[in-house]
């Protein structure tokens, strides 16, 4: 009769390092399995893990690295590597938010959060993530976030919110007609306990004062800057200083415009010597530019 003996090869496990950068150097190999710190300590061993899972080198990918790096090894070993998880506390997410915010007062309630534990890293929830829920009113929103964790990566987080914070916002005095340029008396500044980032809310009077509403606004009623449009620096009718630049040569002459246009826009100009219809950039309050072969056509 034949007896087989079975044949077990012990492996060593050690506790699993914890990982500082994206790539596991021989350094880091090194704290693991003591021979490697023969090797350059910047030598590229292998990729980080994601955060969550682990990275494990078996005895075989070790003794091809001892090769590699010419280091003596010839024991059966692991080594293993991983991120350092922690719980995500909320009061460190509302600091976050509110360093975003800017607004230290700013009264924020978590009423859920995405994930318990990330790695360790700098903690941000910058504006841009910041996610206004369909009720405006309910000061509700989602807020994008995440964990700097090392110089390329991210680790992704969210929380749903609900918060408020004195803000300042501009709403009319009196009933706002549509098309007419906004006049200081007829809008105030007011302070009240509100979502502190509704970007269409205008916060100063200088945001609104000489703009013209689109829509009627009326009485106490908050003003939207998208609701509102820059005056015509010229309006369709008026005479206007006309510059032609061509070259180093300058020409200066009277037209009448057109169209209304603000600066920046193409308009039609008309010359009332020759009555020639040219097109010419608004450069400012009574102000075109013509520059042949830019703006296109010419003045005579």
């Amino acid at each position: 009769m034949i007896w087989w003996i079975p044949f077990v090869m012990n492996f060593t496990t050690a506790t699993c390092v914890a990982m500082h950068g994206d790539r596991i150097l021989a350094a880091d190999l090194a704290r693991v399995v003591p021979e490697f710190a023969a090797a350059p300590a910047d030598a590229f061993v292998g990729y980080a893990p994601a955060p969550g899972s682990r990275r494990v080198l078996h005895a075989v990918e070790l003794r091809r690295l001892a090769t590699k790096f010419d280091v003596r090894f010839d024991a059966d070993l692991e080594a293993c590597f991983e991120w350092t998880l922690r719980a995500v506390a909320r009061e460190d997410v509302i600091r976050s938010m509110r360093e975003s915010l800017d607004l230290p007062n700013a009264q924020i309630q978590i009423l859920e959060m995405g994930t318990r534990a990330a790695p360790e890293g700098k903690l941000v929830f910058p504006i841009e993530g910041l996610i206004p829920g369909a009720d405006r009113n309910s000061g509700s929103a989602l807020w994008r976030g995440y964990v700097m964790y090392s110089a390329k990566r991210r680790f992704d987080l969210w929380a749903r919110v609900k918060m408020s914070a004195p803000t300042s916002r501009v709403v009319a005095a009196t009933d706002i007609a549509a098309g007419h340029a906004i006049e200081a008396t007829q809008v105030k500044i007011e302070t009240l306990e509100d979502f502190p980032v509704w970007h269409e809310v205008a916060r100063r009077l200088d945001e609104v004062v000489g703009r013209i509403a689109q829509h009627g606004i009326p009485a106490g009623h908050a003003v939207l800057r998208t609701g509102l449009s820059q005056p015509f620096e010229i309006e369709a009718g008026e005479l206007v200083a006309v510059t032609v630049e061509s070259g180093q040569a300058h020409l200066t002459m009277q037209g009448r415009a057109e169209n209304s246009g603000r600066r920046g826009d193409m308009i039609s100009v008309r010359n009332p010597r020759s009555s020639k219809v040219f097109r010419a950039r608004v450069d400012g309050k009574g102000k075109v530019l013509v520059m042949p072969g830019v703006t296109g056509g010419t003045v005579d």
